[in-house]
């Protein structure tokens, strides 16, 4: 029996050896997570103004547009438990963080990365930022956490095309929202207001639990925290629930009057933001990501920097 389990250990090992290439192939190509953790290595002392957040604010926040040194570690489908965990991870590294920009969009209490489709990208926040996200295994590699065609794709559009996965700025906005890449407002709006609407799922106390845990700490490191509630087309606005809708007011309002160094900006509804700024009915474009930053710059100088 020994020999055998030898033999086939022998007989595995090239496999072993070819899975290990792979990965390590894999790991080595540029990404957005990759790029965020290294800027703040580099610069996190620099950082005075910091966004977390899923998508509405990874295309709806560019840095570029900000006075102070701002950062955005926003990322696609990023929910709160993972923005609490890299808060936790990235603050010792952020001496001089003077204020927090954390969206509140209409799911954000009511969706969970994990038991989601987007699950695949746990593996970003274990691979590159080192955070524990699950006890799967799966979610520490990539060759376990991807189709193996898309893996293939990616080995071949790096190494051969030298194409990376960067889609971000060194200060983390994701670019990858022009607006000639706009999208059918009307027909995304059905598609979002269904897909965010979770109303009754099992997810609310969880979330808003791991947001005010947020700010807990903002407020015993002395920062500030702006409660945003990103911009959205009519047409989204119109057909989501009302009754989540309104819980999340009421979660945020309690946020609000419960701790003094928490503001909330609601621009959900705000008519500044015309058809021409969005990319899909829900996120913003360049032209829109432009208009929001200037607007939460200068808000931000005049309220925490008095000027």
């Amino acid at each position: 029996m020994k020999k055998f389990i030898i033999k086939l250990l022998i007989f595995l090992l090239p496999f072993f050896v070819l899975l290990f290439i792979i990965e390590v192939s894999i790991r080595h190509i540029p990404n957005d997570y990759k790029s965020k953790r290294d800027y703040i290595k580099k610069n996190g002392k620099n950082i005075e103004i910091l966004a977390l957040g899923s998508s509405h604010v990874y295309y709806g926040l560019n840095p570029d547009f900000f006075n102070k040194s701002c950062f955005n570690l926003a990322q696609v489908a990023q929910t709160p438990e993972f923005d609490l965990k890299l808060f936790q991870h990235f603050l010792p590294q952020l001496p001089h963080l003077k204020v927090l920009i954390y969206p509140i969009s209409y799911f954000t209490f009511y969706w969970d990365l994990q038991s989601s489709t987007e699950s695949w990208r746990l593996k970003n926040y274990s691979i590159y930022y080192k955070i524990n996200t699950s006890q799967s295994l799966q979610n520490y590699f990539e060759i376990f956490s991807v189709d193996p065609k898309r893996n293939y794709k990616r080995i071949i559009n790096f190494y051969k095309h030298k194409k990376t996965e960067v889609g971000v700025t060194p200060r983390g906005w994701g670019f990858n929202c022009l607006a000639e890449y706009s999208a059918n407002l009307d027909q995304t709006a059905a598609e979002s207001a269904i897909r965010h609407t979770n109303v009754d799922g099992p997810f609310y106390s969880k979330n808003s639990s791991e947001v005010e845990e947020i700010i807990k700490i903002c407020q015993q490191k002395g920062i500030q925290v702006v409660l945003l509630f990103p911009p959205a087309y009519k047409a989204y606005r119109d057909q989501i629930n009302k009754k989540q809708l309104n819980n999340t007011y009421l979660k945020v309002d309690s946020l609000v009057v419960k701790y003094s160094n928490c503001r909330f900006i609601d621009i959900f509804a705000d008519t500044n933001y015309v058809a021409k700024d969005f990319l899909d009915a829900d996120h913003l474009n360049n032209i829109g990501a432009r208009k929001m930053s200037l607007f939460l710059n200068d808000y931000i100088l005049k309220t925490y920097f008095n000027k």
